[in-house]
C-alpha cells in the first residue's frame, strides 16, 4: 500500500512493506539546494548501497588502522562531526572520512569524495591513483551512468543532484546489520552532467 502526505516543503509517498524481502523498499531520490524535490521508489535488487572506497570500509576500524594506524589523535574531537581528509596520488581528488561522536575508535560512518581544486590540506596517498567505490563509482562519471547503476527514479532532467535514501530500519537488513537508522548516497553533477562530488554512508543519529 502507498500513502501520500504533503509537508511544508515536499510531497512524499511512503510504501508500506509486508516483510524484509519485499521487492520495493522506500528509497527517496531528491534534488537539493532549493530546487524542485522529487521522490521515487527504487528496486532494492538494483540499488545496492556502497560501503567502501578503495581499501576503506564504512564503520570498519580495521580497514582504517591497516592503512593509517590510529587516526584518532589526528581529528578534532571537539568538532560536531570530526573528519580526516586525504588526497589521491595526483592531488586532484580528496576523500573525507567523517567520524560520529560516540563511535568506537577509527570507525568512520560517512565518506565524501570530491574534485580537489585548491592546495591539498590532507595527507597524500601515493598508492591510490583514483578513489573508487565498491560498486565502481568514481569522479567523472555521468548522471546517466549513475542512474543506470543504481536505478532511474528522478525525472527532473534539470536536477544536478541525486540522493538515494534507505530509512526503514524495520524492513532493511542492511540498516539492521549496521544498527544505523538511515543510509544515504548523494551525487552532485556539474552543468554538463559530470560527477564532481559524491558522498555516502549513514546519517548521524
Amino acid at each position: 500500500m502507498i500513502y501520500y502526505f504533503l509537508s511544508e516543503f515536499v510531497t512524499v509517498a511512503i510504501i508500506s512493506l509486508s516483510g524484509l524481502h519485499a521487492p520495493l523498499q522506500r528509497v527517496e531520490i531528491q534534488t537539493r539546494d532549493n530546487r524542485k524535490d522529487s521522490f521515487a521508489f527504487v528496486d532494492t535488487a538494483k540499488f545496492q548501497p556502497d560501503t567502501s572506497v578503495n581499501v576503506f570500509f564504512l564503520a570498519d576500524a580495521s580497514s582504517i588502522e591497516a592503512y593509517f594506524g590510529d587516526l584518532m589523535p589526528h581529528i578534532d574531537r571537539d568538532a560536531a562531526l570530526p573528519s580526516f581528509v586525504v588526497a589521491n596520488a595526483g592531488k586532484n581528488e580528496y576523500l573525507k572520512l567523517t567520524f560520529f561522536p560516540g563511535s568506537s575508535a577509527n570507525q568512520f560512518h560517512e565518506f565524501e569524495i570530491g574534485t580537489q581544486t585548491n592546495n591539498v590540506v590532507g595527507r597524500v596517498m601515493p598508492n591510490i591513483q583514483k578513489f573508487v567505490t565498491g560498486s565502481g563509482v568514481s569522479l567523472g562519471m555521468t548522471k546517466a551512468q549513475i542512474i543506470q547503476k543504481f536505478g532511474k527514479g528522478n525525472n527532473d532532467v534539470n536536477s544536478q543532484t541525486l540522493e538515494y535514501r534507505i530509512d526503514d530500519m524495520r524492513a532493511s537488513e542492511f540498516l539492521q546489520r549496521y544498527n544505523m537508522p538511515v543510509y544515504f548516497a548523494r551525487f552532485e553533477f556539474n552543468q554538463k552532467g559530470i560527477l564532481f562530488r559524491y558522498a555516502f554512508g549513514f546519517e548521524y543519529p
